[in-house]
């Protein structure tokens, strides 16, 4: 990843990750699109640490990972799959039946991960649902009940331009991958279009 890149030293590298996982979702947004700032002790000076390259794309690494399971504070959750930039979960994807009303189970279960794991789900920013089409809405604020039908009206469905079978789940996925979120578009749509409003 970028961190590694740099030749920082664990110490460092602690630094960013314990201001990363403990910032708040709008400031973790902050440090995804500009740094994440650090005192070098031994030069006595900041320094900011970028974590994504939005202008060399070849220079982050970009990983979809099947099946993923996260461990925070003894409890466990597994997720369809997950695309990393630079080590850093950025889109969490539920995969549901084609049935009309699936999509919503996937919402629900998406939703409930990020109340009870909001440390690391924090630093997602994209929820995806492939049901009867693929649906994707932001992680833009603490989830509670009062938002969830915030979220609902978020919802857009995007589908690849050819006709796909629902059943066929790897073709989704290379669908999402290269047409949807392809290198370029996810940093785009990261650096862009993900934002907060200022009451938020």
């Amino acid at each position: 990843d970028l961190v590694r890149s740099r030749g920082l030293g664990d110490v460092y590298k602690r630094q960013v990750y314990t201001r990363l996982i403990n910032a708040p979702r709008k400031q973790v947004l902050n440090y995804l699109k500009k740094g994440v700032p650090i005192i070098l002790e031994k030069y006595n000076f900041k320094k900011t640490i970028k974590l994504i390259d939005f202008f060399k794309i070849d220079k982050n690494s970009f990983i979809a990972g099947k099946e993923v399971i996260f461990r925070f504070e003894n409890r466990r959750i597994e997720l369809d799959y997950v695309l990393f930039v630079n080590g850093i979960p950025l889109v969490a994807i539920e995969v549901q039946s084609d049935e009309s009303d699936e999509w919503e189970k996937g919402l629900n279960q998406l939703v409930n991960y990020c109340k009870l794991y909001q440390k690391p789900f924090k630093i997602i920013q994209i929820g995806l649902i492939v049901a009867d089409n693929i649906y994707y809405f932001p992680f833009d604020k603490e989830i509670d009940e009062k938002s969830m039908n915030l979220i609902k009206k978020k919802l857009s469905i995007w589908k690849p331009e050819d006709e796909r079978k629902t059943e066929n789940w790897e073709k989704i996925l290379k669908a999402i991958l290269t047409e949807f979120l392809n290198p370029k578009v996810l940093l785009e749509i990261l650096k862009y279009f993900t934002f907060y409003k200022k009451d938020e």
